[in-house]
């Protein structure tokens, strides 16, 4: 068997096995960073709803309009524009987070893909070598 082939087939691996590892841990930082930003988002939102609240509570209140149907309505209308935010950013999460899984199955049928391929390519050099072997031997007889 030719050593060179031998030698690229070994080298194709590394830089198979060196290419998913970095691909995984890109995306697992890059998950783990989501993560992260994710959680930011939904502690800056419920301060900025803690914060606005007072603001839409005194609005009305010094318009006299404290116990009113229509300061009701505002605060209804605020809570709910919060609660469909804190929402988005879940929903945002959640499909984030599926993302990241399917890349990361993605990237190991990649690899395992491209691992069968040279396997394949590694016995087609054996059996060829084999071949050339018994056909010297049968020459030889």
């Amino acid at each position: 068997m030719d050593s060179n082939l031998m030698a690229s087939n070994s080298a194709q691996r590394l830089n198979l096995s060196n290419s998913y590892a970095a691909k995984r841990s890109s995306n697992t930082f890059g998950r783990s960073r989501a993560r992260k930003d994710y959680s930011n988002q939904l502690k800056d939102s419920t301060k900025s709803y803690k914060r606005g609240a007072p603001q839409v509570t005194s609005n009305y209140a010094s318009r006299g309009l404290g116990q009113s149907g229509v300061y009701q309505r505002a605060l209804q209308r605020y809570t709910g524009d919060y609660s469909e935010q804190q929402g988005q950013i879940q929903r945002n999460a959640e499909d984030s987070e599926q993302q990241y899984t399917f890349d990361d199955a993605a990237y190991e049928t990649e690899y395992y893909t491209a691992l069968g391929r040279l396997d394949i390519e590694k016995a087609q050099m054996i059996a060829d070598t084999a071949s050339g072997i018994q056909g010297l031997r049968a020459g030889m007889s």
